[in-house]
């Protein structure tokens, strides 16, 4: 928590270039990444935050890879919640990891920004100049059911950009500025050619539905006027 700290205040005190709302069914790309035309950036850095709301290291089980996946949750501008991911591998594990696709309730919510504080230490790939080791993803996407995923490296056209997440290996904190007020526990999939893992994170809470809304009055001892008249 202690580095996270000292990393997120390094952040919120250097200027960042936002990169702007994530959309369902769009994507955005690491910067600078050289001989390429991938557009647009997700931001690099980190969004200022306010307090931490919670936190959850979660062992990778039910797969092939070993580590820990990290979240924090933290209270944002928009008077909601800016969800932030870190995904560390064990020395020992599957070679490497390309894909973490996070569960949750996403839908509905709109995600202002996003991005990748470059923190991490990853691998090259293959010697060519086109790459990173800093454990930022190639792309942050949401699909288009809302669900976010980051890409390690180029699931595009086969060149030589992104980076590798092998064993030993830590990501970058990766982030969602949103507008949901309320988190849930959720899972994420990670992803390599058929080999797969999960491990529990914090992810934004569902919608409550108007029937549930009435329900939680009723529960408060709060009676709709309509339910007080007589005839």
């Amino acid at each position: 928590m202690r580095k996270l700290c000292g990393v997120l205040a390094a952040c919120v005190l250097a200027p960042i270039a936002l990169a702007g709302p994530l959309p369902p069914g769009t994507a955005q790309y690491k910067d600078l990444i050289p001989g390429a035309s991938y557009s647009p950036d997700y931001t690099l850095g980190f969004p200022p935050v306010g307090a931490l709301v919670d936190s959850l290291s979660a062992p990778i089980t039910l797969g092939f890879f070993h580590g820990t996946v990290e979240s924090y949750v933290y209270a944002n501008g928009h008077g909601a919640l800016t969800f932030v991911y870190r995904i560390l591998l064990d020395p020992v594990t599957q070679p490497i990891l390309d894909r973490a696709s996070l569960a949750g309730n996403w839908a509905g919510w709109t995600i202002f920004d996003t991005g990748s504080d470059s923190s991490g230490a990853s691998g090259a790939i293959g010697g060519a100049v086109a790459t990173w080791t800093d454990g930022d993803p190639f792309q942050i996407e949401r699909g288009a059911g809302g669900a976010p995923a980051v890409e390690f490296a180029n699931p595009i056209d086969g060149s030589p950009n992104g980076t590798i997440m092998g064993p030993g290996h830590t990501s970058a904190y990766f982030w969602f500025e949103t507008d949901a007020p309320r988190y849930t526990r959720a899972t994420v999939g990670l992803l390599d050619h058929g080999a797969v893992g999960l491990a529990d994170i914090l992810a934004p809470a569902a919608i409550p539905a108007p029937a549930a809304v009435l329900l939680g009055l009723l529960g408060l001892g709060v009676t709709p006027r309509l339910a007080r008249r007589r005839a």
